[in-house]
């Protein structure tokens, strides 16, 4: 069970993947207070389990970006006519998946082959950078920051970047954001800053970020 939804089968759980494994728990309380968006949830997953065969495969693959070199992923985008369609079951795009397990040089390579960076997910409204965050993949993070994405940007639930490197990320993460122009001041539904988050999380507290976040929403 996930977020208060059975989920019905292993393809499904295993489609689930890096975004449930680092939810926020803003978004499964409102998930299981909802019905309808917990329906939608379920809906929205068993479409995707039949849709799975004609999803991306080898460019939406750990194994392949943490493999690939720079000709390999040349190859690939060489087949590609247009890279921002090919999307796994979950609406995560190339770069979703470059972001969390590439190097920069592949961040570089596929936004010069034109494609998307700041392109959200289906379920969970997810951009790149989330799960360049989510995978501790800094220089991915480094890149796509460099590169001008969306620092500020929030998740389906209204979650902002900056709650999420705070409740799961570590020091650099979160300086690379706030350097950035993150802003700490920015509220979630239940009116915590991103420094609220930050006292729970074992990485942050007592370090140079944890007090960067506590001036930063003052700011």
């Amino acid at each position: 069970m996930w977020c208060g939804v059975r989920l019905p089968n292993a393809a499904i759980k295993a489609m689930v993947g890096i975004s449930c494994r680092f939810a926020m728990i803003e978004r499964c309380e409102k998930i299981r207070r909802n019905p309808i968006m917990r329906l939608i949830l379920l809906v929205g997953l068993l479409l995707s389990s039949v849709t799975m065969a004609s999803a991306c495969e080898r460019l939406c693959s750990k194994d392949f970006w943490t493999l690939a070199t720079v000709e390999d992923v040349n190859t690939e985008l060489a087949a590609q006519a247009h890279i921002d369609s090919q999307k796994d079951v979950y609406g995560n795009g190339v770069m979703h998946w470059a972001a969390a397990y590439g190097r920069p040089e592949h961040i570089e390579g596929l936004m010069n082959a034109g494609a998307e960076a700041d392109t959200p997910n289906r379920f969970f409204g997810e951009t790149p950078i989330f799960w360049a965050l989510k995978a501790g993949n800094v220089e991915a993070l480094s890149s796509l920051v460099s590169a001008g994405v969306n620092v500020n940007v929030t998740d389906a639930v209204g979650v902002p970047l900056l709650h999420v490197s705070a409740a799961h990320g570590r020091y650099k993460e979160v300086m690379i954001l706030l350097e950035a122009g993150a802003d700490g001041r920015v509220r979630t539904e239940d009116g915590r800053v991103a420094f609220d988050v930050a006292k729970h999380n074992p990485w942050i507290k007592g370090t140079p970020a944890y007090w960067a976040l506590n001036a930063a929403q003052f700011n």
